[in-house]
């Protein structure tokens, strides 16, 4: 019979301990030291809930683009800060991810073309938007 292993079974047994501490070594390494993604998903909790409390923060006239710009507020908040908490809880969701980019691209869309009652909030949808989708993407980092 041949022996393949021409250093003896505990050559082979250290070379393999080392490769795994190797490996293991080179994983860790390559994690980020930030959390990124807990970050990520805080944000969008965060994001969602000042687009809820903007509504009487920022006081949108009594007219109707300023009822129809709370109303869109309050609408896109919900799904917000449920894709955040669902973040929270399952890091790295793939269809909260989307939902929180769907909805930055939407707050940005809206912001830039849809009528307001008063330009700050045309300039908080599109500024928070910008900010959901950054906490999106940083939500889908390696944690």
């Amino acid at each position: 019979m041949v022996d393949h292993k021409p250093y003896g079974e505990h050559a082979a047994r250290n070379t393999a301990k080392l490769a795994a501490r190797t490996e293991t070594l080179l994983d860790r390494s390559a994690r980020s030291s930030i959390p990124l993604a807990s970050i990520g998903s805080t944000l969008v909790v965060l994001l969602g809930f000042w687009l809820w409390v903007s509504v009487p923060v920022l006081y949108h006239p009594d007219t109707a683009a300023g009822w129809d710009t709370a109303l869109r507020e309050e609408a896109l908040a919900v799904p917000l800060i449920l894709a955040g908490l669902a973040l929270r809880v399952w890091p790295r969701n793939l269809p909260a991810v989307v939902v929180a980019a769907v909805g930055g691209l939407v707050l940005v869309a809206v912001g830039i073309w849809a009528p307001h009652g008063v330009d700050r909030s045309a300039v908080s949808e599109v500024v928070t938007g910008v900010a959901v989708l950054g906490a999106a993407l940083m939500a889908r980092a390696p944690r």
